[in-house]
């Protein structure tokens, strides 16, 4: 028995919703309580709640390396030019995608 597509997503929708420690304890529930006697369906819930842990793992890694980055001295130095530039409006990320949105649409098809 597998899920279906729908249910897949809600409980991936419901998994991402839920903290990190009724995911740890989720995680050691499929882990040690079911082991090798979880059918396909279990297995996929698994899947999911690990996949959520992982996900969660390496957006703190990201946070902690660009919290890192931004305690170094050539970090603190290139926020600064780059807000300078923002401040004198000669560089924007937000600028870049709306204009590159524009452009698309303006090209013929």
């Amino acid at each position: 028995m597998c899920l279906s597509e729908e249910g897949h997503e809600d409980y991936t929708r419901l998994a991402r919703g839920m903290d990190d420690e009724r995911l740890r304890q989720l995680d050691r529930y499929y882990r040690d309580e079911l082991g090798l006697a979880a059918d396909t369906a279990e297995m996929e819930l698994h899947c999911i709640v690990s996949r959520e842990l992982e996900n969660r793992r390496q957006e703190r890694i990201r946070r902690l390396k660009r919290a890192l980055w931004l305690s170094s001295r050539r970090g603190r130095f290139v926020e600064m030019v780059k807000r300078w530039l923002v401040q004198l409006g000669l560089w924007s990320s937000a600028r870049e995608r709306v204009i590159g949105a524009d452009t698309k649409a303006l090209r013929p098809s």
